[in-house]
């Protein structure tokens, strides 16, 4: 746990100090602390992946939230693996793609910053424990993930589509807060531990909803095509090759917890993954916009990941 929190440390040490230096040795700072913090994750997640190992820690938080629990198992494991791997992929592609806005006079600072925030918030996302915290790292992920893609906000339509975004994931974590409540008062605890085989059908299909949105199932996809053609490039990987799989983890985790699925829940959620499959692919051969297309074959990607894991259930 030691090595993958000191990960998160130098994720957001190295966003600010990339503050301190030059527009043009900005992005090569940054991927020099992010291949340093990938390098840092790597050995504890192949140690869990490969040895079956779970890290566990609590660090007290003060009053309010007092001890926060963060637990590293398999699930958590894969999926920093790939916030790692994909981050530091789109750390080294910003380089070249902001060049011209160097040239232009642009300022990166505040940018790059907000890249490494985001990447710090969904490793925190994926280990937290709590549901105070687990709900304030995925605001983080979230507004985090806004004012990156409102990158060109001088344009009418970035300014759109980032509002359509921001209001959709607000709509998506009031039901995470519902689903999450419901628990509070079914257990007495923030804990995640004490969901344990407690999570009935209702509680599931809230908590399908409010991550559903974020991975973009269909019919709650309409914010995706809308924010990739804004984005800039390499957020738009991140958004669509991470972000969006951290809806999954949240259904994967509540599914964890929730013990053996009934049948009609388990062909509820193959009737969406189907959906989103075939509607996603749809769409995407339909595009003429690069952007458009890989943002309906990221709705179709999470429908077979989806379908994959109805068949599990079932």
């Amino acid at each position: 746990m030691t090595l993958i929190t000191l990960s998160i440390w130098v994720y957001t040490i190295g966003g600010i100090l990339q503050l301190f230096f030059k527009e043009k040795h900005k992005c090569n700072f940054l991927i020099f602390m992010n291949f340093i913090a990938a390098a840092l994750a790597f050995k504890p997640i192949v140690s869990i992946l490969y040895e079956r190992n779970i890290l566990e820690t609590t660090v007290y938080m003060g009053q309010l939230l007092k001890d926060v629990a963060f637990r590293v198992d398999a699930l958590s494991a894969f999926f920093i693996m790939i916030i790692c791997g994909v981050g530091l992929l789109g750390t080294i592609y910003s380089k070249k793609y902001l060049e011209p806005y160097i040239e232009q006079g642009k300022k990166l600072g505040s940018h790059l910053f907000l890249f490494n925030v985001f990447l710090a918030s969904m490793l925190l996302v994926v280990m937290s424990q709590n549901i105070i915290f687990f709900l304030i790292s995925w605001e983080l992920m979230s507004f985090s993930s806004f004012l990156l893609m409102i990158f060109e906000h001088e344009e009418k339509e970035v300014r759109q589509s980032g509002i359509n975004y921001l209001i959709t994931m607000h709509v998506g974590v009031m039901f995470l807060v519902v689903g999450f409540i419901l628990m509070y008062l079914k257990t007495g605890s923030f804990d995640f531990s004490a969901f344990s085989g407690r999570i009935s059908e209702l509680v599931f299909a809230i908590m399908f909803i409010g991550f559903g949105i974020k991975a973009g199932f269909v019919p709650l996809h309409s914010w995706l095509p809308k924010a990739h053609p804004v984005a800039p490039t390499h957020i738009s990987a991140l958004m669509s090759g991470v972000m969006i799989k951290t809806g999954i983890y949240g259904i994967l985790r509540m599914l964890l917890y929730m013990g053996k699925p009934t049948i009609t829940v388990s062909y509820c959620v193959l009737l969406v993954g189907l959906a989103s499959a075939f509607f996603g692919i749809l769409y995407a051969v339909a595009q003429r916009n690069y952007k458009k297309m890989l943002a309906y074959s990221s709705i179709e990607n999470i429908g077979i990941i989806t379908t994959g894991m109805a068949v599990a259930m079932l």
